[in-house]
């Protein structure tokens, strides 16, 4: 079978697909997805990824996975013509990815959109037979956002595996802390830098590696001082907490970026205990590579309770989520585990344990081509039920909220006041269930 990707992979100047598929280079997760290309081509398929990144030549062999490098959707539309139904397109989210399936309806192909990260919800009319045939998101938690949808029954998810070398936990250094990230207010990196001083105060040797760069994300973004925070964050978060030196080194803090996924994980297996994103409403996580990766690595894991993280840490054996948000209770959750050798062994256990199941890129293989055969047979994608959302489904629910979204479109007001409604309500659950 034929398989195309097509994942814009937007990348620095010197970084190509062989840096993102061998882990030379640092990449967010979202980028680090598209290795399960090298595990379809090593299962006997043949697999493209059509991408902007730089390729030598414009067309190479990567990892056995045919890697080409295109300016626009225009021409990886071109770059499949020669598709039939008993092949495969993959489409990354992108802001134009609606309009693309639109230009895909000649290809004859199984075509499927895979969500990193949640899309609008009247997005998802594009999931029909002439344009999209499935939307694979990357956790159970996302694909239920969908659940109202009429066409929920052919929303799918897959987790990410990676299969990089992890090296082998070692006793960690009981006052180190590390972020994995990239250093925007997006991933919550400031609320880090809030709770960094409550840390210090009590675990006064405590040090902070932080391994991201706003430049994961955006990789044209201005930096400052630190050569990984913009201008503006490094005086709205860095700022107020740094010493009268006025070197965040003072204060424990060192910047690791870029390093090698090796250097990464060395780094990983000896540090007491890892934060990802610690938000709980707005930018939450669809999955959270990097919580897998810290805990593969045997790093006890912290972060928000909400989204793919209830999925990717198990709260209280491989990590904690946090349930308030605030910078007292992220600062109490990393003292705990720094103060308390037994409790930092049990958790690193747990870790251990809980990110097993999500580094076999052989399983990730299999799940894509089972998705890839239901969609030839238009067949809908198992899920658990839930009798309440399920009959208002059927009830046109979801078809009423398209409808109502569309009219509050033409007023701005309205719609500003319904989301601002929606997250103080979210996280309003969010103390309750703490």
């Amino acid at each position: 079978m034929k398989i195309a990707f097509y994942h814009e992979l937007h990348g620095s100047s010197d970084c190509g697909l062989e840096d993102v598929l061998q882990g030379t280079r640092p990449t967010s997760g979202g980028m680090g997805r598209i290795k399960i290309a090298c595990h379809l081509a090593r299962a006997g398929h043949d697999v493209s990824v059509f991408h902007h990144l730089k390729t030598p030549g414009g067309e190479a062999m990567v990892s056995g996975v045919r890697a080409v490098q295109v300016r626009d959707a225009a021409e990886f539309v071109e770059g499949c013509a020669h598709l039939t139904r008993d092949d495969a397109i993959i489409v990354n989210t992108f802001d134009g990815f609606s309009t693309l399936g639109d230009r895909l309806r000649s290809v004859p192909a199984v075509k499927l959109v895979w969500a990193g990260v949640n899309v609008p919800f009247e997005w998802c009319e594009a999931l029909d037979q002439e344009r999209f045939h499935r939307l694979v998101c990357v956790s159970d938690t996302s694909r239920d956002v969908y659940r109202l949808h009429p066409r929920f029954d052919f929303v799918e998810y897959i987790y990410t595996c990676f299969d990089f070398q992890v090296p082998s936990p070692v006793t960690p250094d009981s006052d180190s802390v590390v972020f994995l990230g990239a250093l925007r207010e997006e991933k919550g990196f400031h609320q880090l830098l809030a709770a960094w001083p409550l840390v210090r105060q009590r675990r006064p040797g405590a040090t902070l590696s932080v391994f991201g760069s706003v430049r994961l994300h955006f990789p044209d973004a201005p930096v400052g001082l630190t050569g990984v925070l913009t201008p503006d964050f490094e005086r709205n978060y860095l700022h107020p907490i740094l010493p009268a030196s006025g070197d965040w080194r003072d204060i424990g803090i060192h910047f690791r970026y870029p390093a090698s996924k090796e250097a990464l994980y060395r780094a990983l297996t000896r540090t007491g205990v890892g934060v990802v994103n610690p938000r709980l409403t707005g930018s939450l996580e669809t999955y959270c590579l990097a919580a897998v990766e810290m805990q593969a690595c045997g790093c006890p894991c912290i972060g928000g309770g909400a989204g793919g993280l209830l999925e990717t840490i198990r709260d209280d054996f491989s990590g904690y989520h946090l349930r308030r948000g605030t910078a007292e209770e992220l600062a109490g959750k990393i003292v705990s585990v720094l103060s308390d050798d037994a409790l930092r062994a049990r958790l690193r256990q747990g870790a251990l344990a809980h990110s097993r199941p999500f580094a076999s890129p052989d399983r990730e293989a299999r799940d894509w081509l089972e998705v890839i055969d239901r969609a030839k047979r238009q067949a809908p994608s198992p899920h658990r039920s839930d009798p309440l959302t399920d009959a208002a489904r059927w009830l046109g629910v979801g078809r009423v909220k398209l409808l109502a979204k569309q009219i509050l479109s033409h007023n701005p007001t309205a719609m500003h006041a319904v989301r601002s409604f929606r997250s103080e309500v979210a996280r309003l659950r969010q103390i309750a269930k703490g």
